[in-house]
């Protein structure tokens, strides 16, 4: 496992712009943050494997959005802490916002009860039967086909506009969205169709590395941020028509 040292040097370069460091920061980054993201309160989803994947995932892409802002300001910060306890409180903030956005734990009805409820991606993906009917879905394959469809759409209707924030932020008032995810459409859709494509046909992230020639984290961020841009897409559809589990936690690691 890499030294935090290691690893400071390697968050330096890439938020210094050396995106050769990017792979290695994540390669170096993702074993230790695979052990601390296992001692943070997110009350039940800490049992769950997917979920702290999830977790980590959301780490990276924090790190990463708007070309490493977040690296950019830690290495700017007057008698910043050391990079390992930066990080953990970097985890510490992805994890709370996970957990408040986990479907579980959302409080009251969110819709008006005409719209669909969303189904993640991986329930989609994973053929459960049960999930699905209890999300009122009764077939999987149409639900997919839907999903697909309305990806497609968006980053058609997104395409050309990388490096215009006019052009950007037209787009994202018409269609609704954040700018973020214009862009990201924008800079990285068709890599999110066809991971997406593979997902639905039945590939784990492994699998669809490979066949993509990318990392199997690269991978992760694309199916994260598909969705991101799906769900606002529902949620601006869905806005036209119409308890924190407190359970006890072990005690983090002091090193890792």
């Amino acid at each position: 496992m890499a030294s935090w040292a290691h690893i400071h040097g390697l968050a330096e370069r890439a938020g210094a712009g050396d995106r050769t460091a990017w792979p290695e920061l994540m390669a170096a980054l993702e074993p230790k943050l695979q052990v601390l993201v296992r001692y943070q309160k997110i009350g039940r989803l800490r049992s769950r494997d997917e979920d702290l994947r999830n977790v980590v995932v959301a780490v990276f892409d924090k790190l990463e959005r708007r070309d490493f802002e977040a690296l950019r300001r830690f290495a700017a910060m007057d008698g910043r802490p050391s990079f390992e306890a930066w990080i953990r409180r970097v985890l510490r903030s992805v994890a709370i916002d996970y957990l408040r956005g986990h479907a579980e734990y959302r409080r009251g009805d969110t819709g008006s009860g005409s719209n669909p409820q969303w189904v993640s991606l991986a329930t989609l993906s994973s053929g459960d039967t049960a999930s699905l009917l209890a999300a009122g879905v009764s077939s999987g394959l149409e639900r997919r086909r839907e999903v697909l469809a309305a990806l497609a759409a968006t980053v058609a209707a997104c395409k050309d506009v990388a490096g215009h924030a006019e052009t950007i932020a037209a787009v994202a008032e018409k269609l609704r969205l954040d700018p973020l995810h214009v862009r990201r459409a924008a800079e990285r859709g068709p890599r999110m169709q066809e991971v997406v494509e593979l997902l639905f046909a039945g590939h784990r992230h492994d699998s669809i590395a490979d066949l993509l020639g990318l990392s199997r984290r690269e991978v992760e961020l694309a199916v994260k941020h598909a969705e991101e841009l799906l769900v606002a897409r529902w949620r601006g559809a869905s806005s036209d028509g119409d308890s924190d589990d407190r359970s006890d936690q072990p005690d983090r690691p002091d090193r890792v």
